[in-house]
């Protein structure tokens, strides 16, 4: 079985690990900023900030990270992570505890930029994995530890995640480990664990951006932004545990048969226009 293979497989199982860190820690983070944000500017600004602008500097961080380990793939990236690493933590710090609202605006979006190049270090590490048919596995495992471990998290905060000075005081102590594993890792080396150069054609990669762009826009289909719903009382820190499952049952499916992953990902695609038609229905509600 995979999760015997994942389990005996020494770098499948720490890179798992290593994307669960990184994923928890950049998640809480922005969402500690996002309520942030709704409590200084208010739900419409929060969205435009967090869900426009801090995704587009996510996309460009992921670019620039890609666009280095392209020019440089047998470079030693340990030491750049580590870098994007603590300048997200710096840059961190003031936009949670920032009192004014331009504080909290330019080193978040700042933020966002290094959080792209954290996810874009950790996607090639899971790309050069020398198992390739636990990629899956370890991707949606290590999503599916962090989404459940930030819910854990809100808990004792009646389901809303650490504020201020508080969310950091735990990621900072979290960043720094990180960065402590991230040196202890041995260097990748992509000739050494793959049969050709890692090369995404411009088809796929079309494709995949295509993909993520519809279904970023298709889960908000009758539900509203993040700001709109946190303000009406949804606590997404404790909603997206749900979401852990659904990761790890694609690692799953992905890694058996890129046929069925695309058939799970059209599905995934075409179910919220089949909740939108059932609306005040009975059914709808067993469907959720």
């Amino acid at each position: 079985m995979r999760v015997v293979r994942l389990l005996k497989s020494r770098p499948a199982l720490s890179c798992m690990l290593w994307v669960a860190l990184c994923f928890f820690l950049t998640s809480t983070v922005y969402m500690s900023w996002v309520r942030h944000l709704i409590a200084q500017q208010g739900g419409g600004a929060a969205d435009m900030l967090s869900m426009v602008a801090g995704y587009t500097l996510q996309a460009a961080g992921l670019a620039l990270a890609a666009l280095r380990l392209k020019r440089r793939p047998d470079a030693d990236h340990r030491q750049p992570f580590i870098l994007v690493l603590l300048l997200f933590t710096a840059c961190a710090a003031p936009a949670l505890i920032s009192r004014t609202a331009a504080g909290a605006i330019a080193f978040g979006l700042l933020m966002n930029l290094f959080c792209g190049a954290i996810a874009g270090y950790y996607l090639y590490t899971l790309a050069i994995l020398p198992e390739p048919d636990c990629r899956g596995v370890a991707f949606g495992g290590g999503y599916g530890i962090a989404t459940v471990a930030l819910g854990v998290l809100a808990l004792p905060g009646g389901g809303i995640i650490l504020q201020g000075s508080g969310a950091l005081l735990g990621c900072v102590p979290l960043a720094l480990v990180a960065a402590f594993i991230a040196s202890r890792l041995p260097a990748p080396h992509p000739q050494e664990t793959t049969e050709r150069p890692l090369e995404l054609p411009g088809r796929e990669l079309a494709l995949a951006c295509a993909t993520a762009v519809l279904l970023s826009l298709v889960k908000n289909l009758g539900f509203g932004f993040p700001s709109a719903d946190i303000e009406s009382g949804l606590k997404p820190e404790l909603s997206r545990m749900f979401y852990a499952v659904g990761l790890v049952a694609a690692g799953f499916i992905n890694d058996r048969s890129r046929k069925n992953g695309a058939i799970c990902t059209a599905t995934a695609l075409i179910i919220p226009f089949i909740m939108l038609g059932l609306a005040g229905e009975t059914v709808s509600s067993f469907i959720c």
